[in-house]
């Protein structure tokens, strides 16, 4: 397989689009296990250190029993499946594939807020640390001045008539009564108090995009092309399993996906925004949607594909400020 695969394949210069997406997979660096446990542990080792606590009954049983698989067996300790070097990974990633940049790219930026109810209490707490008062000093006097308001506002609004007694009661109910009564006060007076609803910024979520493309071949070439992307990009969403000598090829672990490294360009000039080093989250692809017809090597007519990528890490304000991202 090519190292840059393309579409669409097309060398005329008076048809030529210039806008281009270009998707670079790049191997997340893995930590070597060696340098975690110290210089000076190899995995020899490692072997006469599990010999000495496993009694020799269990030798043959002790990965097995460790990793929940049948048959036995223990991992060649001389080689580096032992070790967990990164150097076991088999999937490359110095392979790129170059499509056309679609017609519709959309690009969304958002926050998660949670909305709260600080009540009369919460209120008076937020105000007081707002001006810069004790954390402390303000929840615990918050806290008392309520109640006894509360109180108060019980003996003022028994006192007082209509919709402003009510709504003092209703107000003061809940902190004097407790939820349960409380409610069954304001459900009896029919008016409830402000709960005085805030949003407060909780996260900021992983940003994703969804590219959809449709491949219509023109030659024998394209069509095979149209292949070797699509094995491409499912080659890229699967991750690999990590499998230990010995056990029948039962798969212990994976090592994680490559993430992409996605350009958009016009006349090898970025546009838009940038995106984030990012994962394959799913890949689809639908064979002639639109016809029925085939090419005379047996190709289908089109191939519509639809990928979605969400970013390995969030965005924060620096980076979009310095990196236009």
């Amino acid at each position: 397989m090519a190292d840059t695969l393309r579409f669409p394949v097309d060398t005329r210069n008076d048809t030529k689009y210039e806008g281009t997406i270009t998707f670079q997979p790049e191997t997340p660096q893995a930590f070597d296990l060696q340098s975690v446990l110290g210089a000076g542990v190899r995995a020899n080792d490692l072997q006469n250190a599990t010999e000495q606590q496993v009694d020799e009954a269990e030798q043959e049983n002790f990965f097995s029993k460790l990793f929940g698989f049948n048959g036995g067996g223990r991992p060649n300790a001389n080689t580096n499946q032992f070790t967990g070097k990164s150097n076991e990974r088999t999937k490359g990633s110095g392979q790129k594939c170059i499509l056309y940049l679609p017609q519709s790219v959309q690009i969304a930026d958002g926050a998660t807020y949670d909305n709260i109810n600080l009540g009369r209490i919460g209120e008076g707490i937020r105000r007081g640390v707002s001006e810069g008062n004790d954390i402390i000093e303000t929840v615990a006097g918050s806290s008392i001045d309520a109640f006894k308001s509360a109180i108060s506002a019980m003996r003022v609004g028994a006192a007082l008539s209509g919709p402003a007694g009510q709504a003092a009661i209703a107000a003061a109910s809940e902190t004097v009564l407790g939820q349960t009564i409380g409610g069954a006060v304001r459900s009896g007076l029919q008016v409830t108090a402000n709960p005085n609803t805030r949003a407060i910024f909780r996260s900021v979520p992983l940003r994703e995009f969804t590219f959809s493309f449709k491949m219509i071949p023109t030659s024998s070439f394209e069509s095979e092309m149209i292949k070797n992307i699509i094995k491409y990009f499912r080659e890229q969403l699967y991750p690999e399993a990590i499998e230990i000598t010995g056990t029948g090829g039962f798969a212990v672990g994976y090592f994680m996906p490559n993430v992409f490294n996605i350009e958009m360009a016009y006349r090898g000039r970025q546009v838009a925004t940038k995106i984030l080093p990012s994962y394959l989250r799913n890949f689809n692809a639908v064979y002639n949607s639109s016809a029925m017809g085939f090419h005379n090597d047996g190709n289908f007519s089109e191939v519509d594909i639809t990928m979605s990528f969400v970013e390995q890490e969030t965005l924060h304000y620096r980076r979009i400020k310095e990196d236009n991202f």
